[in-house]
């Protein structure tokens, strides 16, 4: 939970910081120049600018959120089926039955990992926890961007 309210925190610094023109302003130069200096930066950089449009990042970076959470819970992580139940979710959650997937995924993500060998309350409690933290966490920043968003249009800089 603490790591949950740094990251919160740290996001809304970046976020009101992000609204002044000068801090802006460094870190572009920054950003540039250090691809100017450094041929593997520059690499580095053209890589995260490829793979950051691609979901299969994101995905990845999910299910690593899923595997910590079972490994926070002291509880054995399936390796064998973590990413199959983690893959049948995400098509399951992309039929958008419910907004969000609320229940859609929670039941069947609970529902593979007790077929790959977890206790049904190990199963819920890691997915309730997996769902805490890639869905609930992340509605402030979504809703803070929104509105950041929404205001600048409406001529509120």
């Amino acid at each position: 939970m603490g790591v949950l309210v740094l990251a919160l925190g740290t996001g809304l610094v970046v976020f009101g910081l992000s609204r002044l023109a000068g801090f802006r302003h460094v870190v572009r130069r920054t950003w540039t120049g250090a691809a100017e200096r450094s041929r593997r930066i520059r690499q580095a950089q053209e890589a995260l600018a490829t793979w950051s449009t691609r979901p299969v990042l994101n995905w990845g970076f999910d299910a690593a959120c899923l595997a910590s959470c079972l490994w926070a819970l002291s509880i054995g992580v399936p390796w064998h089926g973590l990413l199959l139940a983690y893959t049948l979710t995400q098509f399951t959650g992309s039929l958008h039955l419910t907004p969000g997937n609320l229940v859609v995924v929670e039941v069947s993500l609970s529902a593979l990992l007790i077929a790959y060998g977890l206790q049904p309350e190990q199963a819920i409690a890691a997915t309730l926890l997996y769902r805490i933290i890639s869905y609930w966490a992340l509605q402030p920043i979504g809703w803070a961007s929104w509105t950041g968003v929404t205001l600048n249009a409406a001529g509120f800089s």
